[in-house]
């Protein structure tokens, strides 16, 4: 069972440039019975937040977005036959894509940068996470660096040729929503994983349009 509550806002400096905020919060409240006779159980309570800013520059030759995020969750898990735990968890992330347009024949680039960091406390019942490393009684923290990078080749014969490699991190979200780049070069970079885990992704594709309505 989760609510949330949600609020946002808009603001455009120029034609050009504007900035969208984004902040959500959340509890939620989940009980499983372990025995036919619901002698033990099992109750996840977690309480929520998250803060999201994005800037976006729309150029004659580049498209600029960079954004920030934090995330807060407090966990309290109880089980009926070995106790209560609470586990604190803070995510905060930087990130900043650019996309370059108008180049020569039909090239655009695009890079891309994000660093986050992830920070918990507390203990918990029976959680290992081996890409964070956190075991369970423990404290622990990371910090990541992710690069970026894609192409997109539109040749003249309605052909685009993609391609993309970069590192990502899988961030928590509410409700699985967020204001952060979800693709480079048509690709996805965020992935429904563990949260914490990170992915290393190279690939190309081609997309081929034959006529207006068939591709």
């Amino acid at each position: 069972d989760l609510q949330t509550a949600r609020i946002g806002g808009y603001f455009a400096f120029d034609p050009r440039s504007d900035l969208v905020v984004s902040a959500i919060a959340g509890r939620s409240t989940e009980r499983m019975y372990l025995r036919d006779d619901a002698s033990w159980f099992f109750e996840d309570r977690e309480s929520l937040q998250s803060f999201e800013a994005q800037y976006a520059y729309r150029g004659s030759s580049a498209q600029v977005l960079a954004g920030v995020s934090a995330y807060h969750n407090a966990t309290t898990l109880e089980d009926s036959d070995y106790g209560v735990s609470d586990l604190d968890t803070r995510e905060r992330s930087v990130y900043a894509f650019a996309t370059f347009t108008g180049l020569p024949a039909g090239f655009v680039p695009q890079v891309g940068l994000s660093y986050d960091t992830y920070d918990r406390t507390g203990r918990h019942l029976a959680e290992f996470n081996p890409h964070i490393g956190l075991v369970t009684g423990q404290a622990g923290g990371l910090q990541l660096n992710d690069p970026k990078l894609g192409l997109v080749w539109s040749l003249p014969t309605r052909t685009t040729i993609r391609a993309a490699a970069f590192r990502t991190t899988k961030r928590t979200f509410i409700a699985d929503q967020t204001l952060q780049p979800t693709q480079i070069a048509g690709f996805n970079q965020l992935y429904d994983d563990l949260n914490g885990a990170r992915s290393k992704f190279a690939g190309v594709g081609i997309d081929q349009k034959f006529t207006n309505g068939t591709f």
